[in-house]
């Protein structure tokens, strides 16, 4: 059974972002993980071509400890590492530019996730490897595809 969510994140559209900065804070990704899914691919839509690499990291658990805010340095909180599953970078050469807009594709991803603390739900931050400046507030959406394992 396949099954896709998409999570459209809040970014900031000033200061622009420098490299090691959270995007769009702390993500809530729903899933109906009663049993274990892997996570299979992902699809990023970027409105302003921006084409920024950045790695997701997701997390079985809620990542409660640390102030993971958008557009703020990233520092993990000793006690969010052990609830990494799984750490899925984005390059920029990922991107493919459609009239104005850009779409990144990655495949394969094979992560097992499970959410650890029954709240039918994962979590995820991105952490970008770049600099980029997003004009809308919503110019950044991820769309996740997952299998039952």
């Amino acid at each position: 059974m396949n099954l896709k969510t998409t999570v459209t994140l809040t970014v900031s559209t000033t200061p622009a972002y420098t490299s090691g900065d959270c995007v769009g804070g702390k993500l809530t990704i729903p899933v109906k993980a009663n049993q274990p899914l892997v996570l299979t691919d992902i699809c990023v839509v970027d409105l302003d071509n921006q084409k920024a690499a950045f790695d997701i990291l997701f997390f079985d658990a809620d990542t409660a400890a640390g102030p993971y805010t958008d557009n703020g340095a990233l520092t993990l909180h000793a006690t969010d590492t052990p609830k990494i599953i799984a750490r899925v970078p984005v390059a920029a050469a990922d991107y493919v530019t459609l009239g104005t807009r850009a779409v990144a594709r990655v495949a394969n991803v094979g992560a097992v996730v499970f959410d650890q603390d029954c709240s039918e739900s994962i979590f995820a931050i991105i952490n970008t490897t770049s600099t980029p400046t997003y004009t809308t507030t919503a110019s950044l959406t991820l769309k996740l595809g997952f299998t039952r394992n």
